[in-house]
């Protein structure tokens, strides 16, 4: 019975990462349905990332506001493609797995029956289209996309502890140390929640 659960459960998670594809595809200007990113920021971010790669050095040799892991993922893919946005559509489209990930054990901590878990890996596949969905999200490309993971990750940790009065591994407070870094150096104006998490959980 064990072995049809499982074989029924990944079945249920490959339609949701079908479905995550198919909108990423649709919904992000970096897919290749799309000729180009037209949003100005991306394609600011873009031009950071690529002078990164060719051995620029940011807020020395070009100035844009945002952080410097933001410049690090826009590198990371202009090295998959340094004239298409295809590279970013990749890290974008992983992003939202991630979003997905964190949404399922979320929707997990609500469950009645914790044995039926099915449900979780289908109604999950709301967290990427909250991201699509959202103002902030524009076309694609915004620092707010790659830090909804980590965001996600920080409430699924909250209502964890809330829920169940659960003590945090130390490997979960490494995580949360981790998340504070990467939202600082993403957009810093962002961390007020983070900060209050950590002072709620200072002891």
């Amino acid at each position: 019975m064990l072995k049809y659960f499982f074989k029924y459960k990944y079945f249920l998670i490959a339609i949701a990462v079908i479905f995550i594809i198919a909108l990423a595809t649709v919904t992000m200007s970096s897919s290749p349905l799309y000729v180009t990113n037209e949003w100005n920021d991306t394609n600011a971010m873009f031009t950071m990332g690529r002078s990164l790669v060719d051995g620029m050095v940011p807020f020395r040799d070009l100035v844009e506001q945002r952080g410097p892991v933001l410049y690090g993922i826009f590198a990371v893919a202009s090295l998959i493609s340094s004239t298409t946005f295809h590279g970013l559509f990749v890290i974008e489209l992983l992003n939202l797995i991630v979003v997905y990930y964190f949404t399922v054990l979320i929707i997990r901590i609500f469950l009645r029956d914790k044995n039926d878990e099915s449900s979780a890996y289908l109604m999950a596949v709301i967290g990427p289209a909250v991201v699509v969905g959202t103002t902030a999200f524009e076309v694609g490309g915004s620092p707010e996309e790659f830090a909804f993971p980590i965001v996600l990750g920080f409430i699924y940790l909250a209502l964890k502890w809330k829920n169940t009065k659960y003590h945090f591994k130390p490997w979960e407070f490494l995580f949360a140390g981790f998340g504070l870094f990467y939202l600082f150096w993403i957009k810093y104006s962002m961390l007020g929640a983070l900060v209050v998490f950590f002072c709620l959980h200072r002891n």
